[in-house]
């Protein structure tokens, strides 16, 4: 599933994300180069989320990326639901921002 998963070949086209106490993903679908294997996108801020389901094989694949150069930061490929897959990323983004409150209360030295 790997080779058809490049973020660049799709053509996104509307972007829609609620923020409550949990990330509240709405996905897009995006322009998928296979009919079998239907591919949504969301973006929250700085990250794109994607989603590629594979129904001959009964994968979900998500991945979140992060800034201008698409660093990824998250990668899960299961035999799950596209809901369930959405719940899992929902947790992770969850714990993210708890991580990242942490490292906003780091205080650096000034270089003398």
């Amino acid at each position: 599933m790997q080779e058809d998963l490049n973020i660049y070949q799709v053509d996104f086209e509307s972007i829609s994300v609620h923020i409550g106490k949990k990330p509240q993903i709405t996905w897009q679908p995006g322009k998928s180069w296979i009919p079998k294997r239907p591919y949504y996108f969301c973006k929250l801020g700085r990250f794109t989320l994607t989603l590629l389901t594979d129904i001959e094989q009964n994968l979900t694949r998500t991945e979140v990326y992060f800034g201008h150069h698409k660093q990824v930061i998250y990668i899960s490929e299961k035999e799950i639901s596209k809901e369930l897959a959405t719940v899992e990323l929902q947790n992770f983004l969850s714990g993210l921002a708890v991580e990242l409150q942490t490292l906003s209360h780091i205080e650096f030295p000034e270089q003398v």
